[in-house]
């Protein structure tokens, strides 16, 4: 076991000003391997990137599974440890993945989660409070995000889907399950940059209740369970959890977070399910939505 055995790789669009204090705290937890994958940005990102000697490739734009299954083909690592351009890993966060997966049986480890302490807005209190208090306990889950490390062996026999638009972690992750394969959270600490409005806060959970469409349509076997999920897990159980643990103010974030993620949910269905029907009526008819 050693950090030599690990890359990192960074999939980005239009990232220059995150990118640099991305690279620089990889290199603070001692990878010396780091690879960016940018989906033909027309900032500055890939300037900065090269200028802080990272091995970079241009890819067409089109979905993070893509980019992040690129990264996964061109690593020569045991390890490949995705790391989003707005994560901000703390000192020895990558080693201490590198210590917790090679003593679980886990094929992949994902870190906990912290706003970053500048934040201080509704919203961005009620993320962080959900991921201390569920995402970011140690041990297995269903799914993981990012930052993540995984076996890189393991990711290029059970590859991404990567025609899928939001649900790359949750459909990976699952095909893992399938398999046999367990992924968890494990004790390493990464600083984001959480959701700061109701704006962002909202775009945020379309683009997952779009995810958990995405997830029935490629998994129709786990429809209730996806289909039920903001419902029962976020309007009923996040609710509940908020009660019992006296944070009354919380129960309105979940309120929301249930509803418009599964709006969001139901309606990308309807989208994918006509879409569906005009390519078998139209052989070749495709169309982004």
């Amino acid at each position: 076991m050693n950090i030599s055995e690990v890359t990192a790789v960074i999939c980005t669009l239009k990232e220059e000003y995150n990118i640099k204090d991305c690279v620089e705290c990889i290199k603070e937890n001692g990878v010396k391997k780091i690879i960016l994958i940018d989906a033909s940005s027309r900032d500055k990102t890939v300037d900065i990137a090269r200028k802080l000697a990272v091995k970079c490739f241009v890819v067409p734009k089109k979905t993070i599974a893509f980019q992040r299954q690129y990264g996964v083909d061109v690593a020569k690592t045991k390890y490949v440890c995705f790391v989003d351009a707005d994560n901000r890993l703390e000192k020895n966060c990558i080693v201490t993945l590198l210590k917790y997966i090679n003593k679980t049986s886990f094929v992949g480890v994902a870190a906990q989660k912290i706003r970053l302490t500048s934040m201080n807005d509704y919203w961005s209190m009620g993320w962080d409070w959900h991921n201390r208090t569920t995402i970011n306990t140690l041990g297995e889950k269903m799914v993981i995000g990012t930052p993540a490390m995984y076996l890189t062996d393991v990711l290029k026999k059970v590859r991404y889907e990567t025609e899928l638009v939001s649900a790359d972690d949750n459909v990976l992750c699952y095909k893992l399950s399938k398999l046999g394969y367990k992924v968890g959270t494990g004790p390493g600490v990464c600083y984001e940059r959480m959701v700061a409005s109701f704006d962002e806060f909202k775009r945020k959970l379309l683009g997952y209740g779009k995810g958990d469409a995405e997830f029935i349509i490629a998994n129709p076997e786990r429809w209730y369970n996806m289909g039920t999920h903001a419902l029962r897990n976020y309007f009923l159980r996040g609710q509940w959890r908020a009660l019992i643990n006296g944070r009354f103010d919380l129960m309105p974030y979940y309120f929301f977070y249930g509803i418009i993620r599964f709006y969001g949910m139901v309606k990308a269905l309807f989208t994918l399910l006509i879409l569906r029907k005009r390519s078998m009526v139209h052989p070749g008819y495709t169309k982004n939505y």
